[in-house]
């Protein structure tokens, strides 16, 4: 009895795991002319944008309750500064923005700020960095639910670890 307990116990930590890790495989997704490459699930749906002042990649979960958007500003917005990134596509979501901080992924150097509030009437979450790289300003965000962002923590994680500077095609 004592031996199977101790099995149990042994097993446990695989099991807190499995629940933190996401499951699903993942894609790479690069970018030429953002500079710019990442990883996302393969059963998200890509939709691309382009306005006067950014060109956007969103991707969106199959329930359509969490979005990854990675953007590269153009015209007049390209001359913003991250910062003012950040602060605009608060703005635009309507939310209260946290003070940024400063974040590096694969050396590409980010300011990152999470916010909440309202869009559409809908409670919303997101996490947001940008940064001046390779004379681009980059905007890279997650928005959703509260619910949603709890339910894929570490979906939200593995994506945005994954940023790293473009390198040309896989080999």
């Amino acid at each position: 009895m004592k031996r199977m307990l101790c099995v149990l116990l042994g097993l446990l930590p695989l099991g807190l795991r499995a629940q933190n890790e996401p499951e699903g495989e993942l894609q790479w997704v690069r970018l030429p002319q953002y500079q710019l490459q990442y990883h996302v699930p393969a059963d998200w749906t890509p939709v691309r944008q382009a306005t006067d002042s950014s060109l956007v990649v969103s991707y969106f979960n199959p329930e359509r309750t969490l979005c990854f958007s990675a953007g590269k500003a153009r015209g007049a917005a390209a001359r913003t500064t991250p910062a003012q990134a950040l602060a605009g596509l608060a703005r635009q979501y309507g939310v209260a923005a946290n003070p940024p901080v400063e974040a590096t992924f694969d050396g590409i150097r980010f300011l990152e700020t999470t916010g909440t509030g309202r869009l559409n009437g809908r409670p919303q979450r997101y996490q947001a960095l940008a940064a001046e790289h390779r004379s681009h300003l980059l905007l890279v965000y997650v928005t959703g639910s509260p619910e949603a962002f709890a339910a894929h923590r570490a979906e939200v994680r593995r994506i945005l670890h994954s940023m790293a500077a473009y390198k040309g095609r896989a080999r």
